[in-house]
């Protein structure tokens, strides 16, 4: 398959993607992880549908932005971390225009040395928290989580299906970032087939 009808089959799925977001159904009180939070845009939303929102985000300006917007909030807990397959630290590496504009800059923040817009020499310690401890301790059904970090998905989506607290979790959307991580593109190919051959159809992987 050529290059540009590639592209225009990625495309439409990632608006199919958007319009199941902000379809799927959300009622009060339902617990939603939104992992790779950055200062709020769909935390925002997602309080309007009523949920229990867990907001976790490493950036430290982001986060200070989310906190700032959201930390009184009853609906949310910001939790200044990042999501892993285990507990610890790494660095988290900035965008090379980053001291331009710390917020601006902060979505393409990557745990992944090789994302093409990435300064490998600019970067921050973080904590990570491992997405097994984080669903174990939410109660016994997620509505939904949202994945949206810079390369990290990988090792999160495949703890959750060692574990099988996949099925703990109504629906995942995740964007995933081969296009900018050429490292993963390989995983994404591993993962997407993994899906298939477990059957597993509530992780959409189009989300962007």
């Amino acid at each position: 398959m050529n290059n540009p009808i590639r592209k225009f089959l990625k495309r439409r799925r990632q608006k199919s993607a958007v319009r199941a977001f902000h379809q799927f159904p959300i009622e009060s009180g339902d617990v939603v992880i939104d992992g790779g939070a950055n200062y709020g845009r769909i935390t925002l939303r997602l309080i309007g549908c009523g949920a229990q929102i867990k907001a976790f985000e490493p950036n430290p300006v982001a986060f200070k932005h989310l906190n700032r917007a959201f930390g009184e909030h009853p609906q949310v807990e910001c939790i200044p971390k990042g999501l892993s397959d285990q507990n610890g630290q790494a660095t988290l590496y900035l965008h090379r225009r980053h001291q331009e504009h710390g917020l601006h800059y902060s979505e393409a923040s990557s745990l992944i040395a090789d994302k093409k817009n990435v300064d490998k020499d600019q970067g921050v310690e973080i904590e990570l928290v491992d997405i097994a401890d984080v669903v174990e301790s939410a109660g016994e059904r997620i509505r939904l989580l949202k994945l949206d970090i810079e390369g990290g998905e990988y090792a999160v989506l495949e703890r959750l299906l060692d574990t099988g607290l996949i099925h703990r979790i109504d629906q995942v959307f995740c964007e995933t970032h081969e296009s900018k991580i050429p490292s993963m593109r390989q995983a994404t190919r591993k993962l997407r087939r993994r899906l298939a051959d477990e059957e597993i159809h509530h992780v959409n992987l189009d989300w962007v």
